[in-house]
């Protein structure tokens, strides 16, 4: 579900907090969202029944909105950030996030936003340009993605302590890291 600038979407809460909405009849999945991007995904169940009107909704054109106790004529107070679940997988722009932990030993996280579906190369060199091991080497739909690096060459063996580059390719984004593995 994608809702449009301007548009709004209102749920509810009946007397034992479960969630329930009229967005349909099959139940749907909605995502919050605070300012830390700390996520609690809600399934809602088609069977639950609605008792009360408890929350109000409005999202603006970035799909984005406040979960707050309705207030109907005026504008809302505080509130927690709301995002749909569709937008939650979509970044707008591509970017590579440092590695975690780092330095690191023996595993680290890469992390990356893919605006939107393509080839992804994700490749590990060393300090003099070679090859280590090709991490990823596929096409990816868009979203927030990781990977992990156990490090090891492209044959499983372990590699040496040191400084690695970690170089992501995404269509004509390329961007290159440093990473450092301790042992």
């Amino acid at each position: 579900m994608i809702i449009s600038s301007g548009g709004y979407w209102i749920g509810y809460e009946d007397q034992d907090s479960s969630f329930s909405s009229g967005l349909s009849s099959g139940g749907d999945i909605i995502v919050f969202a605070d300012s830390e991007d700390n996520y609690l995904i809600v399934t809602l169940d088609p069977s639950q029944e609605l008792d009360s009107l408890q929350l109000s909704q409005s999202f603006d054109e970035n799909g984005e909105g406040c979960y707050t106790n309705p207030t109907p004529g005026a504008q809302n107070g505080e509130c927690i950030t709301l995002k749909n679940d569709e937008n939650i997988n979509i970044s707008k722009h591509f970017l590579i996030h440092q590695n975690y932990p780092n330095p690191f030993n023996p595993v680290t996280t890469l992390q990356y936003d893919l605006p939107k579906k393509g080839l992804v190369n994700i490749t590990i060199y060393d300090m003099l340009g070679n090859v280590i091991n090709q991490l990823v080497n596929e096409v990816q739909n868009s979203g927030y993605k990781k990977v992990e690096w156990n490090a090891t060459n492209n044959q499983g063996q372990p590699v040496s302590a040191g400084v690695y580059l970690y170089s992501i390719e995404a269509g004509e984004f390329r961007q290159t890291k440093k990473m450092i593995l301790l042992k």
